[in-house]
């Protein structure tokens, strides 16, 4: 149910994903004859997995046995013909492939492989082309092991036609995009991730959907509210509670709710690549790492802020602003040199009093754990907020980074050992391997300085890629390029020649002064974004485009959230209105407020952090709102829909509405309800609501633009008329260019008129700002904002 918010409450998405070693999902009832069933408007089990498991006969069972099955690379199995194998029941001992129930565990995730049926065929050996025996099962019972989840056992079940079994039907949750209830600031309480149905073997649902579309404040979905095939009978009660919407109150209640409650993240991990985007394992919906980074790599080897706030209220806060994950780095001598060292060791050998007395304060269990357990417990707390983790190898000895000669740019610097960077990579892939939170690494930050070199980089890349694959085949692996991860130009002539079994990702960073050499302030605005966006592409975005894209995560990004920095204002407009176009996943530097030590100053305060230096506010949350058009999402690449667009005001993080009653447009700055959705074909073309037949068209200078029938006339031809792409425009009767602009006359103004375009002539003596005519169209493709 949903309960009033308080007004210090902030959203709070609370979802934990819960991990079974064991889980139990199927149980033959008994068979029964059934007239033939049909699929007809049902979720039909999906081809891709539609997958055949290879098995060899067995003769004996126990436990030595099964330890020499599992160290060939095998998996001792067996399949019953009845839930307990007896009353006439066949056992069937079989080995099954490591690697095959391995691989279709990672896919398909725990739950989903214990749904599925799959054609068992029983062979002599692996590798003949006879079949002993070839059975329809149903996968009943899975052991995995609890460190490196490596498939122990599996019970199958035969699953003749018409059998009738009881199955753990997995739940998909969909429509909290444009959920009513949690628009209003509520929360989903997802209470169950399966359902337990009695299933003719024929109709076992892959997944159920639950859609959330109508979920609003006071309501809640139930069992009985669930759409299934009339044939399966709900074995719980109907009345049951599935999901519902709610708000909190406080912290409290926010983390007392989370120990009591069984619920899931929204997406089906581990994550995947598709062409140019991150999808989730199950249903293939593109997945929006919108991270924020949060140090662990200087010398204290803790994430930062642990001496201000208690752990839970940090991550809360990232919660509270809609962040889906946290870019969390550290240090390869972490791992390799003083993994055994307490954070209390570490703080006192850098005579951090304060900060001691700090945590004792407020997280005093972490000070008696190493630091790599105080690492993996800031992890833990991530993912029972709900929040996704990118692991990230920043440097090797512990320090702030970057620079150029600092030791740690590049393989062979004085504290960049290629190999021990390798060890340290392989330790906490395999440390992690079993916390689904963690859904990528990124292989190592900003390489740089004078060693700098293709050769290598080609070497030690490929090899460290190929290691973390290797202990942890779930993960992404984030690979950067040279120059301070800005230059990934040399794949055009060369590519590292694989992609890690859909798992590769590209990762590049952009800063106000990473690429534009001069600057964005003494040249036309509109020719600075246009030639470092251009140079952007060059350089890594094209690695999304062609005939084998990969993903391109940009990794670090920022500004000077005191907003007293002109050329990181200008910059970040423009990265906004690149990163919106393209429907990157991205990670904000940073969310520290403040160091424990930095470059020798104590307590030194982090410009660029998302919260202050206290840890208890948001530093700039007009700034933070602004990024809500980067952090919502915008693409499916499966959907066969026409691409719509949705408009964008990046200096104000507004969306463009349709007033009915003006007959206008205005900027709404919530972006909420869903934005209204735009058509336009091509440069020159009409900008048409979707699904009308209404156009905007230009007035007069000065005035707002209508949205009307005519939808042909000059008037309503709109063309991106500067070097940016940035400025919307349409000629007025006299022949002249106005261009779309966001009313200056009061801060607080959503209107948005038609006035004489700014700057968009090649002419370098113009310096104005055009920032409040800059509209982009992001491209929306059937998923909603």
């Amino acid at each position: 149910m949903l309960i009033n918010r308080s007004p210090l409450a902030k959203t709070l998405n609370l979802r934990l994903r819960l991990r079974f070693f064991s889980q139990s999902a199927a149980a033959v009832i008994q068979e029964d004859p059934l007239a033939p069933l049909s699929y007809d408007g049902f979720t039909r089990p999906d081809p891709k997995y539609a997958e055949t498991i290879l098995a060899i006969p067995r003769t004996s069972s126990g436990t030595k046995i099964s330890k020499l099955e599992r160290k060939v690379g095998r998996v001792p199995s067996i399949v019953f013909e009845q839930e307990d194998g007896q009353h006439g029941g066949n056992k069937l001992l079989i080995s099954v492939q490591t690697n095959q129930i391995r691989k279709l565990v990672n896919h398909l995730g725990r739950s989903f492989f214990l749904s599925r049926l799959f054609d068992l065929d029983v062979r002599p050996e692996f590798g003949s082309g006879d079949v002993i025996e070839k059975v329809r099962v149903l996968p009943r019972l899975l052991h995995l092991h609890s460190g490196t989840d490596a498939p122990l056992n599996v019970t199958f079940l035969r699953a003749p036609s018409h059998a009738l079994l009881k199955v753990n039907v997995p739940l998909v949750f969909r429509g909290e995009d444009v959920s009513p209830g949690l628009r209003k600031g509520s929360y989903l309480n997802t209470i169950k991730r399966t359902v337990k149905f009695i299933c003719p073997a024929d109709i076992i649902p892959p997944y159920i959907d639950v859609d959330l579309s109508e979920l609003d404040v006071g309501q809640k979905i139930v069992m009985g509210d669930l759409k299934v095939h009339p044939a399966l009978k709900l074995v719980q009660s109907k009345d049951e509670p599935v999901s519902a919407a709610m708000v909190v109150t406080s912290f409290q209640a926010i983390f007392l709710l989370s120990l009591l409650t069984f619920g899931v993240l929204s997406y089906s991990f581990p994550l995947f690549t598709r062409g140019k985007w991150i999808v989730d394992s199950t249903s293939g919906r593109p997945v929006k790492l919108a991270c924020t980074s949060w140090a662990s790599h200087l010398q204290p080897m803790l994430a930062e802020g642990l001496d201000k706030q208690p752990l839970r209220n940090i991550v809360a806060k990232v919660v509270q602003q809609h962040f889906s994950c946290v870019r969390l780095t550290w240090a390869t001598y972490m791992f390799t040199r003083f993994n055994q060292s307490t954070v209390t060791q570490t703080l006192d050998s850098l005579n951090l009093t304060q900060v001691k007395e700090g945590i004792a304060r407020n997280n005093p269990a972490l000070l008696k754990m190493t630091v790599v357990q105080a690492y993996e417990e800031v992890v833990d707390e991530l993912g029972r907020q709900g929040l996704m983790v990118v692991l990230d190898n920043h440097v090797s000895n512990p320090k702030w980074c970057c620079g150029y000669n600092d030791g740690n740019g590049f393989f062979g610097d004085t504290d960049f050992s290629p190999q021990e960077w390798e060890q340290g990579l392989v330790s906490i892939a395999h440390r992690f391997k079993s916390k689904n939170q963690v859904v990528a690494m990124s292989l190592r930050n900003e390489l740089r300085g004078q060693r700098q070199n293709q050769p290598d980089w080609y070497k030690y890349i490929s090899q460290g890629a190929k290691m973390v694959h290797q202990a942890n085949p779930n993960v992404l692996v984030f690979v950067s390029g040279l120059s301070y991860g800005t230059d990934l130009s040399f794949l055009k002539n060369k590519t590292l020649g694989f992609n890690l079994d859909n798992k590769l990702v590209y990762e590049s960073h952009w800063y106000s002064w990473t690429i534009n050499s001069q600057g964005w302030e003494g040249q036309p605005l509109n020719k600075a974004c246009a030639q470092t966006t251009q140079t952007v592409i060059d350089r890594s975005g094209f690695v999304t485009d062609g005939d084998n894209p990969i993903p391109l995560f940009l990794g670090e990004f920022g500004i000077d959230q005191r907003g007293t920095n002109n050329a990181h204002n200008r910059f970040i407009n423009c990265f906004i209105a690149y990163a919106a176009q393209n429907d990157f996943s991205w990670s904000l530097w940073a969310l520290q407020g403040s160091y424990y030590l930095r470059e020798r100053k104590l307590q030194l305060e982090e410009v660029f952090g998302v919260l202050n230096a206290n840890w208890d506010t948001i530093r700039n949350p007009k700034f933070i709102k602004r990024l809500q058009v980067l952090q919502r999402f915008g693409q499916d690449p499966s959907s066969n829909l026409p691409t719509s667009y949705v408009m964008l005001h990046p200096d104000s993080g507004s969306c463009v509405r349709f007033s009915p009653q003006s007959n206008g447009i205005y900027a709404d700055s919530s972006c909420d309800p869903t934005p209204i959705r735009w058509i336009h074909d091509q440069d020159g073309a009409p900008l048409r609501l979707m699904n009308t037949n209404l156009c905007l068209k230009v007035v007069d200078d000065g005035l707002a633009p209508k949205v009307s029938t005519d939808c042909s006339s000059q008037q309503s031809l709109w063309y991106s008329v500067s070097e940016s792409k940035l400025q919307l425009a349409a000629k007025d009767a006299n022949g002249q260019y106005l261009c779309l602009e966001l009313d200056k006359t009061s801060s607080n103004s959503s209107q948005i008129l038609t006035k004489n375009c700014i700057c968009i002539n090649d002419d370098s003596s113009c310096l104005d700002d055009p920032q409040s005519q800059w509209f982009t169209l992001a491209p929306k493709k059937h998923t909603l904002i």
